[in-house]
């Protein structure tokens, strides 16, 4: 009941039922919110990527919607908003759904079950009689929508002795500063290395190892880390630089830089490398 000095009002209650379901086993609802995932039983540490989905078949007020971010409930990972929400439509069991659309890259960081927490939809109906009745001016009817809690198994990686990268693909891209110029003994010349990984994130890139031959002395600078966010993927990015001089004249090969990495579509250990000559 509300109170207002000493008057009241009657308690009401509220009675709330499953949603009907037709014959067929098919829920035939006007509003619906759904978390999928496309790679239920992925690697630990591989990407998987989740889409949150409204589906209403019902007008609603834009300016009184609202959906939660999916967040971790169970296990340990990181989610990231892939790109920027989409609308459209779709058609489920026979019917139009107008449909608003989001992606979600997440990491998880353990092997077991974890389990993302429902989805919360809040809004309100585009009604125009019960709008005219609203003495606040605010109108729409409010509706209230949850998604299932989503589960996904995650699978320790196979054994080996390189680090774990699972991905897409994996690239190394290598450049010169200055280019094609000939460098004399006691002049530095900067190396980027360029590590790009589709499906990783660039803080799970690893540090690159070089090693210059007798005749070059270098160091490297602070690594740079960029994450491409706006696509259907995370693209991670490590850049290094490293400053090299020669003290002698003459012809030098550093050794072969080489990345290993686990092919999620072949399914099998790959290799990246990148020859650089001095």
């Amino acid at each position: 009941s509300i109170s207002f000095g000493n008057l009241s009002s009657d308690p009401i209650n509220i009675q709330v039922v499953e949603q009907a379901a037709d014959p067929n086993g098919n829920t035939k609802a006007d509003i619906i919110v759904e978390l999928v995932a496309e790679s239920p039983n992925p690697y630990v540490q591989q990407q998987v990527i989740v889409t949150q989905r409204l589906l209403h078949v019902v007008p609603l007020l834009p300016t009184r919607a609202s959906m939660s971010h999916p967040e971790l409930e169970k296990g340990k990972g990181l989610i990231q908003q892939l790109g920027t929400t989409k609308s459209g439509t779709i058609n489920r069991n026979g019917v139009r759904y107008q449909m608003i659309e989001r992606r979600y890259a997440v990491f998880p960081q353990v092997s077991g079950e974890i389990s993302l927490g429902r989805t919360i939809f809040q809004g309100a109906l585009d009604d125009r009689r019960s709008r005219q009745l609203d003495p606040f001016g605010i109108g729409g009817k409010q509706v209230r929508r949850f998604s299932e809690p989503l589960m996904i198994n995650v699978q320790p990686h196979p054994p080996m002795k390189a680090t774990w990268l699972p991905a897409n693909s994996l690239t190394l891209n290598a450049h010169w500063e200055p280019v094609n110029k000939t460098l004399k003994a006691g002049e530095p010349v900067t190396l980027t290395i360029a590590v790009i990984a589709d499906g990783l994130m660039a803080e799970q890139l690893p540090a690159l190892e070089i090693k210059p031959p007798m005749g070059i002395k270098g160091y490297a600078n602070q690594p740079e880390f960029r994450n491409d966010l706006g696509g259907n993927s995370v693209i991670g990015m490590r850049e290094e630089k490293w400053v090299l001089m020669g003290t002698a004249d003459g012809s030098y090969t550093l050794p072969e830089i080489k990345v290993e990495w686990w092919d999620l579509k072949a399914k099998k250990l790959q290799n990246s490398f990148k020859l650089a000559y001095l």
